[in-house]
């Protein structure tokens, strides 16, 4: 049986990458999406640093908000899913 060569997919790593909808990302993409450990800034400066899957949130990550709250938690297509803690104030948790 002759099988058909597999499509060879790229890793790379960037830093300081402006996206198109004006986030700043640093980390690994894979065939140009987000996707593996990174560091993604909104334009508001809140921020998400953790894992990426095909271009969203997904697996485990820390999202911080401009506000000065705290999420750490479990992410799944961008959305807050599973275990977590949400940090509301410096001494008190959700």
């Amino acid at each position: 049986m002759i099988k058909s060569p597999s499509k060879v997919r790229t890793r790379t790593i960037v830093h300081n990458v402006k996206l198109p909808n004006g986030c700043i990302y640093s980390g690994e993409l894979l065939d140009g999406k987000l996707d593996g450990e990174g560091n993604l800034t909104y334009a508001d400066n809140s921020h998400y640093e953790g894992t990426f899957m095909q271009g969203v949130k997904h697996g485990r990550g820390k999202y911080y908000y401009h506000s000065g709250e705290l999420y750490i938690g479990d992410w799944i297509n961008n959305k807050k899913e599973g275990h977590g803690i949400y940090f509301y104030d410096k001494d008190k948790r959700y």
